[in-house]
């Protein structure tokens, strides 16, 4: 599912800090989500199998889009661990 840039624009400039904040984190945890369970995988390719490939290359263009979106709205990132989680796995 996408949601064209107009309208993630529209529904940006309407949150209030804390609301970005909270559908920020979600989001961040949603993608974790799907790279941690490609890395829990047991297998032989200890997570560079062709499983993991497809996941990441689904899921880096919005690691991507976070990161300019984190800076641009200057995002108050509760949950730093799980983000820098989310960079370090869709980066390996």
């Amino acid at each position: 599912m996408t949601v064209h840039p107009l309208v993630q624009s529209v529904v940006l400039s309407r949150l209030s800090p804390s609301q970005e904040s909270v559908y920020f984190g979600n989001v961040v945890k949603v993608l974790f989500s799907s790279l941690a369970d490609t890395e829990s995988e047991s297998s032989k390719h200890q997570g560079h199998g062709w499983a993991s490939w497809k996941v990441r290359s689904q899921v880096i263009s919005h690691v991507t889009w976070l990161m300019k979106l984190s800076n641009s709205h200057m995002i108050d990132i509760k949950s730093r661990d799980t983000f820098a989680g989310l960079l370090f796995c869709a980066a390996k």
